[in-house]
């Protein structure tokens, strides 16, 4: 009789709790269980955290960096367009006649022939004028600027149009290339060095483009 009651609490659910509860621990004292093989680190989760975060964050950083290298390279082009503006209003106030105006004025009666350079300031009197306006954050040596003069010309209509470059000091009727009328277009291009981690890491070339008329 005691052997049935003993069997019954056995068979009961706590009984049946009872030998699971047993059975893990004698397992987890041999170390095969997977809760047993976290302390071994056979089967551990622990750092995964940390190396995910660490891939994660790399990532980001880099993002984060080319978002501010593309700024800066926005910032660059804003001095670049400005440069190009500023460079040829100072060349179109040195046409053929304005030497006649202010015999003084510096590089006055300025001709294709005084621009031999693009990136040689001492052969090229408008790279150095936009060397001396000292734009912040800009390399002088990454600077270059391409000058060139073209022939005003005029259709039935009474249109006005610059297609024909003039490369010596005077055009092929003979009359300066820098004569008033004519235009002048200046090219800037600034090299900007963009780096972003684990990606690019190059020269990206920023240019601007201005053009007006000689008008002295």
């Amino acid at each position: 009789m005691k052997l049935k009651m003993k069997n019954r609490r056995m068979d009961s659910p706590r009984g049946k709790m009872l030998r699971a509860f047993k059975a893990m621990r004698l397992v987890q004292g041999t170390g095969q269980t997977a809760r047993a093989g976290r302390g071994t680190g056979i089967l551990s989760e622990q750092g995964s955290s940390l190396v995910e975060m660490a891939l994660a964050m790399s990532v980001y950083v880099a993002l984060f960096i080319g978002m501010i290298e593309l700024c800066l390279g926005v910032y660059t082009y804003n001095y670049v367009s400005d440069a190009a503006r500023e460079a040829t209003r100072w060349a179109v106030v040195r046409g053929a006649n304005s030497c006649i105006v202010a015999s003084t004025f510096p590089n006055c009666n300025l001709l294709p022939t005084n621009v031999t350079s693009t990136t040689n300031a001492a052969a090229n009197p408008v790279l150095n004028y936009i060397y001396a306006l000292n734009y912040p954050n800009l390399n002088a040596s990454n600077l270059s600027a391409s000058v060139t003069w073209w022939v005003a010309s005029q259709n039935g209509s009474g249109s006005t149009s610059w297609t024909t470059q003039c490369t010596g000091a005077t055009d092929a009727n003979g009359n300066p290339c820098n004569a008033t009328g004519n235009q002048v277009k200046v090219v800037v291009t600034y090299s900007y060095p963009l780096s972003i981690p684990f990606s690019i890491k190059r020269n990206l070339a920023v240019s601007s483009t201005s053009e007006m008329m000689i008008n002295e």
